[in-house]
Protein backbone atom coordinates (compact mmCIF):
# COMPACT_ATOMS: atom_id res chain seq x y z
CA UNK A 1 0.00 0.00 0.00
CA UNK A 2 1.47 3.05 -1.06
CA UNK A 3 -0.34 5.13 1.60
CA UNK A 4 2.57 7.70 2.48
CA UNK A 5 0.54 10.58 2.05
CA UNK A 6 -2.59 9.97 4.09
CA UNK A 7 -1.30 7.73 6.96
CA UNK A 8 -3.21 7.35 10.18
CA UNK A 9 -1.07 7.26 13.03
CA UNK A 10 -1.19 8.34 16.93
CA UNK A 11 -0.67 12.47 16.58
CA UNK A 12 1.90 11.91 19.62
CA UNK A 13 4.39 9.88 17.42
CA UNK A 14 5.43 12.95 15.42
CA UNK A 15 9.19 12.67 16.89
CA UNK A 16 7.80 11.63 20.55
CA UNK A 17 7.73 7.92 19.58
CA UNK A 18 9.59 7.29 22.92
CA UNK A 19 6.93 8.89 25.17
CA UNK A 20 5.07 8.08 28.08
CA UNK A 21 1.94 9.08 29.34
CA UNK A 22 2.15 11.22 32.55
CA UNK A 23 -0.24 12.82 34.63
CA UNK A 24 -1.18 16.04 33.37
CA UNK A 25 -0.80 18.05 36.46
CA UNK A 26 2.95 17.08 35.94
CA UNK A 27 3.02 20.78 34.78
CA UNK A 28 5.22 20.35 31.47
CA UNK A 29 2.95 22.35 28.60
CA UNK A 30 3.43 25.84 29.29
CA UNK A 31 0.52 28.08 30.23
CA UNK A 32 0.23 29.86 27.07
CA UNK A 33 0.40 27.14 24.89
CA UNK A 34 -2.29 25.60 27.07
CA UNK A 35 -4.78 28.33 27.32
CA UNK A 36 -4.58 28.94 23.33
CA UNK A 37 -5.37 25.51 22.69
CA UNK A 38 -8.55 25.93 25.48
CA UNK A 39 -9.08 28.94 23.47
CA UNK A 40 -9.42 27.04 19.89
CA UNK A 41 -11.31 24.33 21.58
CA UNK A 42 -13.82 26.54 23.02
CA UNK A 43 -14.09 28.66 19.78
CA UNK A 44 -14.93 25.63 17.30
CA UNK A 45 -11.19 25.74 15.36
CA UNK A 46 -10.22 22.32 16.63
CA UNK A 47 -12.65 19.66 17.83
CA UNK A 48 -9.79 18.12 19.89
CA UNK A 49 -6.22 18.98 20.33
CA UNK A 50 -3.32 16.28 22.02
CA UNK A 51 -0.02 17.50 22.96
CA UNK A 52 3.03 15.41 23.76
CA UNK A 53 5.65 17.22 25.91
CA UNK A 54 9.49 15.66 26.84
CA UNK A 55 11.71 17.89 29.23
CA UNK A 56 14.76 15.60 30.01
CA UNK A 57 13.38 12.37 31.25
CA UNK A 58 10.59 13.51 31.96
CA UNK A 59 6.99 13.59 29.49
CA UNK A 60 2.98 14.31 29.31
CA UNK A 61 0.61 14.18 27.55
CA UNK A 62 -1.83 16.50 27.44
CA UNK A 63 -5.52 16.70 25.97
CA UNK A 64 -8.05 18.79 25.07
CA UNK A 65 -11.68 18.62 23.85
CA UNK A 66 -14.30 15.36 23.06
CA UNK A 67 -13.95 13.04 20.44
CA UNK A 68 -17.22 12.11 18.35
CA UNK A 69 -18.17 9.36 21.39
CA UNK A 70 -17.72 12.05 23.87
CA UNK A 71 -14.45 10.49 25.61
CA UNK A 72 -11.23 12.32 25.85
CA UNK A 73 -8.53 11.98 23.32
CA UNK A 74 -5.37 10.93 24.34
CA UNK A 75 -1.99 9.63 23.81
CA UNK A 76 -3.10 6.82 21.71
CA UNK A 77 -6.05 9.06 19.56
CA UNK A 78 -5.58 8.05 16.10
CA UNK A 79 -4.94 11.64 13.74
CA UNK A 80 -4.87 11.79 9.74
CA UNK A 81 -1.97 13.93 9.68
CA UNK A 82 -1.89 14.33 5.90
CA UNK A 83 1.38 16.12 4.16
CA UNK A 84 3.13 15.97 7.69
CA UNK A 85 3.99 12.87 6.69
CA UNK A 86 5.99 14.43 4.14
CA UNK A 87 8.47 15.29 7.17
CA UNK A 88 9.15 11.60 7.60
CA UNK A 89 10.36 11.19 3.78
CA UNK A 90 12.39 13.84 3.57
CA UNK A 91 14.28 12.45 7.19
CA UNK A 92 14.34 9.06 5.59
CA UNK A 93 16.21 10.63 2.20
CA UNK A 94 18.78 12.69 4.46
CA UNK A 95 19.58 9.52 6.15
CA UNK A 96 20.56 7.50 3.00
CA UNK A 97 22.35 10.23 1.78
CA UNK A 98 24.05 11.05 5.02
CA UNK A 99 25.14 7.25 5.30
CA UNK A 100 26.54 7.48 1.34
CA UNK A 101 23.93 4.79 -0.51
CA UNK A 102 22.04 7.54 -2.55
CA UNK A 103 23.06 11.35 -3.17
CA UNK A 104 20.62 14.01 -4.00
CA UNK A 105 21.83 13.68 -7.81
CA UNK A 106 20.62 9.97 -7.49
CA UNK A 107 18.32 9.41 -10.51
CA UNK A 108 15.08 7.71 -9.07
CA UNK A 109 15.13 5.12 -11.88
CA UNK A 110 18.53 3.77 -10.47
CA UNK A 111 16.33 2.85 -7.38
CA UNK A 112 13.35 1.60 -9.04
CA UNK A 113 14.92 -0.73 -12.27
CA UNK A 114 11.36 -2.54 -13.09
CA UNK A 115 9.95 1.15 -13.22
CA UNK A 116 9.89 3.62 -16.34
CA UNK A 117 10.33 6.94 -15.02
CA UNK A 118 9.67 9.58 -17.42
CA UNK A 119 12.36 12.21 -18.34
CA UNK A 120 12.51 14.89 -20.59
CA UNK A 121 14.94 17.11 -22.18
CA UNK A 122 18.08 14.19 -21.45
CA UNK A 123 17.33 15.17 -17.85
CA UNK A 124 16.21 12.28 -15.10
CA UNK A 125 14.04 12.96 -11.82
CA UNK A 126 16.64 12.67 -8.94
CA UNK A 127 15.52 12.06 -5.56
CA UNK A 128 16.84 15.58 -4.89
CA UNK A 129 14.24 16.69 -7.73
CA UNK A 130 11.35 14.87 -6.02
CA UNK A 131 12.45 16.20 -2.18
CA UNK A 132 12.35 20.05 -3.65
CA UNK A 133 9.34 19.59 -5.04
CA UNK A 134 11.27 20.25 -8.77
CA UNK A 135 10.43 16.83 -10.68
CA UNK A 136 8.05 18.02 -13.21
CA UNK A 137 5.20 15.64 -11.89
CA UNK A 138 2.01 16.75 -11.14
CA UNK A 139 0.38 17.18 -7.83
CA UNK A 140 -1.83 13.63 -8.45
CA UNK A 141 -1.52 11.19 -11.10
CA UNK A 142 -4.25 10.68 -13.50
CA UNK A 143 -5.38 6.97 -12.31
CA UNK A 144 -6.44 8.14 -8.73
CA UNK A 145 -9.65 7.21 -8.46
CA UNK A 146 -10.00 6.17 -4.69
CA UNK A 147 -12.93 3.61 -3.77
CA UNK A 148 -13.06 5.31 -0.16
CA UNK A 149 -12.82 9.12 0.24
CA UNK A 150 -12.26 8.71 4.03
CA UNK A 151 -8.84 6.78 2.87
CA UNK A 152 -8.20 7.70 -0.54
CA UNK A 153 -4.40 6.55 -1.11
CA UNK A 154 -5.15 3.18 0.45
CA UNK A 155 -6.04 1.36 -3.05
CA UNK A 156 -3.36 3.28 -4.09
CA UNK A 157 -0.39 0.26 -5.35
CA UNK A 158 2.58 0.17 -6.79
CA UNK A 159 0.96 -1.31 -9.93
CA UNK A 160 -1.09 1.96 -10.41
CA UNK A 161 1.98 4.11 -9.48
CA UNK A 162 4.12 1.90 -12.21
CA UNK A 163 1.35 2.29 -14.91
CA UNK A 164 1.03 5.70 -14.47
CA UNK A 165 4.43 6.37 -14.91
CA UNK A 166 5.47 4.20 -18.21
CA UNK A 167 2.53 6.44 -19.41
CA UNK A 168 3.32 9.96 -18.84
CA UNK A 169 4.82 12.62 -20.36
CA UNK A 170 6.56 15.50 -18.39
CA UNK A 171 5.81 18.54 -19.44
CA UNK A 172 9.00 20.45 -18.22
CA UNK A 173 12.56 19.29 -17.82
CA UNK A 174 12.82 18.12 -14.56
CA UNK A 175 14.55 20.66 -11.82
CA UNK A 176 12.97 23.26 -13.97
CA UNK A 177 10.31 24.97 -11.61
CA UNK A 178 8.48 24.20 -8.33
CA UNK A 179 5.15 21.95 -8.44
CA UNK A 180 3.94 20.58 -5.25
CA UNK A 181 3.17 17.17 -5.80
CA UNK A 182 1.83 14.64 -3.49
CA UNK A 183 3.01 11.94 -6.47
CA UNK A 184 6.31 13.14 -5.92
CA UNK A 185 6.90 12.85 -2.36
CA UNK A 186 4.79 9.17 -2.92
CA UNK A 187 7.80 8.07 -5.47
CA UNK A 188 10.19 9.62 -3.30
CA UNK A 189 9.04 7.63 -0.49
CA UNK A 190 8.62 3.96 -2.27
CA UNK A 191 12.18 4.82 -3.74
CA UNK A 192 13.36 4.85 -0.68
CA UNK A 193 11.31 1.78 1.11
CA UNK A 194 12.84 -0.22 -1.84
CA UNK A 195 16.58 0.87 -1.19
CA UNK A 196 15.92 -0.65 2.40
CA UNK A 197 14.21 -3.72 0.83
CA UNK A 198 11.22 -2.59 3.07
CA UNK A 199 8.20 -0.42 3.46
CA UNK A 200 7.83 2.88 4.15
CA UNK A 201 5.12 2.63 7.16
CA UNK A 202 8.55 -0.16 8.71
CA UNK A 203 10.75 2.78 8.51
CA UNK A 204 8.97 5.14 9.60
Amino acid sequence: MLSLLNRRVAAWSVGLCLMTSMPANAGLLPERVEKAAQERIAAGTYQTLVFGVVDGDKSEVVAFGKLDDGRAPDGDTIYELGSVTKTFTATLLARAVLSGRVTLDTPVAQLLPDFKIPSRGGKEITLGDLGTQHSGLPRMPSNFLPRDLANPYADYDAAKLRAFLAGHRLPRDPGAVYEYSNLGFGLLGYALAQLEHTTLSEQV
